[in-house]
């Protein structure tokens, strides 16, 4: 009975893990699609941009296997880039979540820069009043 219960217990504990690894973690996936909003104003980077659009539309369907692909690209932009990241030598057992803080440059001004881009995005998105001239404005300040 006892030789049972520790069967059981640990059957229970290998389960949990492959249950959480068929789930995206909301965290990294933020993370990556920050980091891909970032690289894929970049010009050049037309395949990152046709990957965000695709991500973008289909977001609730975004899966681990999406999830790869993104930090494959993001990897490989970094690399051509020159710049070294602790995504090269993580574990294989690492959360989503280490590998997405693993593909961000280690330079202290990245986090910064990818916040307010997102921001100047979101801002983008917002609806804005069409401005006309003289229509609405604080009045004009007269000289005696």
């Amino acid at each position: 009975m006892a030789d049972l219960r520790l069967w059981l217990s640990l059957i229970c504990c290998l389960l949990v893990p492959v249950a959480y690894a068929t789930e995206r973690d909301p965290a990294a996936w933020q993370t990556l699609t920050g980091q891909l909003q970032m690289l894929a104003l970049l010009p050049e980077q037309g395949q990152l941009r046709t990957t965000l659009q695709a991500l973008v539309s289909g977001s609730a369907q975004a899966s681990i296997d999406d999830q790869q692909i993104l930090e494959q690209e993001i990897a490989h932009f970094w690399q051509q880039q020159g710049v070294a990241l602790a995504f090269s030598g993580l574990p294989s057992d690492a959360t989503p979540l280490q590998r997405a803080v693993a593909l961000e440059p280690p330079r202290p001004e990245y986090q910064q820069t990818v916040n307010r881009i997102q921001y100047l995005l979101w801002l983008q998105q917002q609806p804005w009043p069409e401005i006309h001239p003289g229509v609405g404005c604080a009045p004009a300040i007269t000289t005696r």
